[in-house]
């Protein structure tokens, strides 16, 4: 039996040599293969257990085809799929809900949630948010209705109602860049609402991303609209993942699945899915058993290569994650400098004894000081904030000759104005204002410092009025003291009423002067003769 069992095993070798080879060789391959495999799943495993965890957020519920709620009332779109599998990478959980930007993005802020899965990335927001490297990138439009006038780019908005999406990034950037008047910005609580208001004329023009636009605009059906590129081109949205500030340990564990979800090629699939860059595959597990050992061989040096890009991926991440640290401490720095900046300008804005005011195109106060308040009459700043300035006026029309002569003389120093308080208490102003206009000489307001002279006024006048009457006053000194009647033997004077007075008294009354009385030589050698007459006589 012994003998026989070593016939048919040598026959086998002998016959079958080739394969066994073949066999053999596949078989080492997938030994390999299966060592570095459990390598590399022991290490995630490790990772796993480590890290692993709950996170929860929210994703807009019409932000078709990044977010939506789909049929079946789940969140779903591009993001969704991109953060689950990013989570799944990681060996975490997530809890996805639906809803708008608004609550989306305040639950962050408050910590109610832990991520946001597409935030575009701007100062603003830095302040409040931390940032992973982007892995979208979305292009806005101006969206307007076909007849109108299109518009050349945001430089043609500063004198349109812009609708855009309350705490947009588009929303943030438009004030950021002072690029219209805050009071033009008109707000929705989701892109399809600012469509809608758009095709009923609600607003002149749309800001938001230029895909979601044209799909809503085909759902909903809004043939009168057209849409015009933005006219900026570094302007864009680049939308990273988000967590709240100073939970950089989740993002940076999040940035590196990202690395992973792009290594593995699962984002590629998502993209495509989403965007409609389909690509036809072939399944070459399936062929004849020839090609075995070159997919093998491929996937073993492709497992090699993913296991050394990973090492190198979690290597740049963790670099990255530094440098990131150190620009947020930069940062941290420079608004820090920059707050201090403002403090100081608010200080000196606030405790100044002038008034202080900025008015917009439209007339209508944007900036005021404490003082300036005060001068009309208010309790604070924020009570005049919005009020038109023709209103402290006391006679509206004469702001029109003070506004052309503004503009061709671009400056006034020390305007003489007619004004009121909120009680109509009239008061007196005196204003030096500056023109301020835009790179093209487009008006775009003024600023300028106003001080109440009414008081000053008031003693101005009454010094006019002094010196009237003491000008008439030397006048009529004058005029009297040219016509004196004497008498030619007593020297007395006669004044404007008839009544004769002792020239002494008449010039000491009107002119403040006094006598001392004494004798003159020659007068004193007459009343000595006239003496010795009399004694002669007696």
């Amino acid at each position: 039996m012994q003998n026989e069992n070593m016939r048919i095993s040598g026959y086998i070798h002998s016959d079958l040599l080739p394969a066994r080879r073949l066999y053999g060789a596949l078989l080492c391959l997938l030994i390999v293969c299966l060592s570095l495999s459990f390598t590399v799943a022991s290490q995630a495993a490790a990772e796993e257990k480590a890290g692993k965890r709950s996170v929860k957020t929210i994703v807009v519920d019409d932000y078709y085809p990044y977010t939506f709620v789909n049929e079946q009332g789940q969140p779903d779109g591009y993001s969704v799929d991109l953060i689950r599998a990013v989570v799944r990478s990681l060996g975490m959980e997530i809890d996805i809900r639906a809803g708008s930007w608004e609550s989306a993005r305040r639950a962050l802020s408050q910590g109610e949630i832990d991520l946001l899965p597409m935030m575009a990335y701007s100062e603003e927001r830095a302040r409040s948010f931390e940032f992973s490297v982007p892995h979208t990138v979305a292009h806005d439009a101006l969206f307007f209705q076909k007849g109108q006038r299109r518009p050349e780019g945001l430089q043609d908005l500063k004198d349109k109602r812009v609708l855009v999406m309350k705490y947009d990034a588009a929303y943030d950037y438009l004030r950021s860049q002072a690029i219209i008047p805050e009071a033009n910005l008109v707000t929705a609580e989701n892109l399809p609402e600012a469509l809608r208001s758009l095709a009923l004329g609600k607003g002149d023009v749309a800001l938001m991303p230029k895909l979601v636009g044209l799909l809503h605009m085909k759902r909903l059906d809004l043939n009168n609209l057209d849409a015009s590129p933005v006219g900026i081109e570094d302007y864009e949205r680049p939308f990273s993942i988000a967590v709240r500030k100073g939970n950089a340990g989740l993002l940076s564990h999040l940035s590196e699945g990202l690395s992973v979800v792009r290594a593995t090629g699962e984002y590629d699939r998502i993209y495509k899915k989403w965007f409609g860059f389909a690509e036809a595959r072939t399944d070459t597990l399936n062929r004849v058993l020839k090609y075995i050992l070159v997919v093998m061989t491929v996937f073993l040096g492709l497992t090699i290569a993913a296991f050394v890009w990973t090492l190198s991926l979690k290597k740049q991440v963790r670099l990255r994650t530094k440098e990131l640290e150190q620009e947020v401490a930069e940062r941290r720095k420079t608004e820090e400098a920059l707050r201090r900046s403002e403090e100081k300008y608010r200080n000196l804005f606030d405790s100044t004894v002038d008034g202080v005011y900025q008015v917009d195109a439209l007339g209508r106060f944007t900036h005021i000081n404490r003082a300036g308040a005060r001068i009309f009459g208010h309790a604070n700043p924020e009570e005049m904030i919005g009020n038109e300035v023709v209103q402290y006026w006391r006679d509206p029309a004469a702001r029109e000759p003070y506004i052309a002569e503004l503009k061709d003389r671009k400056s006034v120093s020390a305007y003489h104005l007619q004004g009121k308080k909120k009680d109509g208490e009239p008061i007196e102003l005196e204003s030096s204002s500056r023109v301020i206009e835009d790179s093209s000489g487009n008006y775009l307001g003024l600023n300028g410092i106003l001080r109440d002279v009414t008081e000053r006024m008031r003693y101005e006048a009454e010094r006019e009025k002094l010196v009237l009457e003491l000008k008439e006053a030397l006048a009529e000194v004058r005029t009297l003291s040219g016509m004196l009647p004497i008498c030619a033997s007593c020297k007395k004077i006669r004044d404007d009423k008839g009544y004769w007075s002792q020239i002494e008294d008449y010039i000491t009354k009107h002119s403040g002067a006094f006598f001392s009385h004494g004798i003159c030589p020659d007068c004193f050698d007459k009343q000595i003769r006239d003496l010795e007459k009399m004694r002669k006589r007696e």
